[in-house]
């Protein structure tokens, strides 16, 4: 969806969808907003149309810097993530579920699945 000054665009991958938006968003929306019109393009057009992909643009910001500052970051969250209370422990903190037996398979696990997802 793109919010502009005047109009709302809403895209959908099946006529369906683009009924459903036709439908819905104006009640969501208060009546602040009124149906205008749905246009198809199948993909051939949709491809026609889309921007042709260019050399990637080089990062504001140098690789090494990135990797520094997400560094500090995530040791910064990880560090206060011991002391702030989890739902998935019960809401207990993750230095406090270390502590009890019944807990602390929750919080392996937990682990686990932060390291999966980073590795």
């Amino acid at each position: 969806m793109v919010i502009e000054e005047n109009r709302i665009l809403f895209e959908a991958t099946s006529q369906k969808r683009a009924e459903k938006a036709r439908d819905e968003l104006p009640s969501l929306l208060g009546g602040a907003a009124r149906f205008r019109a749905i246009s198809y393009e199948d993909v051939e057009q949709a491809l026609k149309r889309a921007p042709q992909t260019t050399k990637p643009k080089e990062p504001d910001i140098p690789v090494e810097e990135q990797r520094k500052i997400l560094g500090e970051y995530y040791e910064n969250h990880y560090h206060k993530w011991l002391d702030e209370p989890v739902p998935a422990l019960g809401n207990r903190t993750p230095r406090h579920a270390a502590k009890l037996k019944t807990v602390r398979p929750k919080l392996i696990a937990l682990l686990k699945d932060f390291e999966s997802r980073t590795g």
